[in-house]
């Protein structure tokens, strides 16, 4: 009976050894301030702000909120983490990764003409004030051509094709008839036919050469 009473307080005396050293270690945890707690800032998430500024002028800087008077901006806050960058406001960094994506190169900047090649297409015309039209004047059809496609290089007093005509026939008839008869009438003692048969010469020849 003392034994077993003995062992009851024993486990007694350790159960309230036990809770009061855990018991207090979990109190000191509980009213222990912690840095979060301390700092009511970094508790609720919030970022300290330096300055706001201009984005596109970044040279301007205000106390508080609002827009730029130059330009009509909205400022934008300058953090207290941000202002340990050696970057200037408004900078875009690009990791070495995504610079590789997307194919960024850097060349050293250097003084060089500005020039560019422009490849096209062109479309070569005749100068219309040197362009020359041959036109007949009498009725036939051609048989040879000796100039046979556009552009061909041609020279001065060069045949360009050959024609046939019934009507210039007929007048080069006319012509050898009409030298026949003032060869054969320019002999008469009367001076009217003599005369007449030079007249009939001179306008068939006429009409030849037009």
């Amino acid at each position: 009976m003392n034994r077993t009473l003995r062992i009851v307080i024993a486990l007694a005396a350790m159960a309230v050894a036990a809770v009061a050293i855990f018991g207090g270690k979990l109190t000191g945890f509980q009213h222990e301030p912690t840095a979060a707690a301390a700092n009511p800032a970094v508790q609720s998430g919030e970022r300290k702000i330096l300055y706001w500024y201009d984005p596109m002028h970044p040279q301007y800087k205000s106390d508080r909120p609002g827009t730029a008077p130059d330009c009509g901006m909205e400022l934008v806050p300058k953090y207290a983490e941000d202002a340990a960058s050696t970057a200037a406001p408004g900078t875009v960094q690009i990791s070495p990764t995504t610079q590789q994506m997307i194919g960024v190169r850097t060349i050293k900047v250097e003084r060089a003409p500005l020039t560019r090649t422009i490849r096209t297409t062109g479309h070569l015309v005749p100068d219309e004030t040197k362009l020359a039209h041959v036109h007949v004047k009498v009725n036939g059809w051609v048989e040879t051509v000796y100039v046979n496609f556009v552009g061909q290089l041609v020279k001065k007093g060069q045949p360009l094709f050959t024609m046939y005509s019934p009507d210039l026939v007929a007048t080069e008839q006319e012509y050898l008839i009409a030298l026949k008869g003032r060869d054969y009438l320019g002999k008469s003692p009367y001076r009217e036919v003599s005369d007449g048969a030079g007249s009939v010469l001179n306008a068939t020849r006429d009409r030849l050469r037009l």
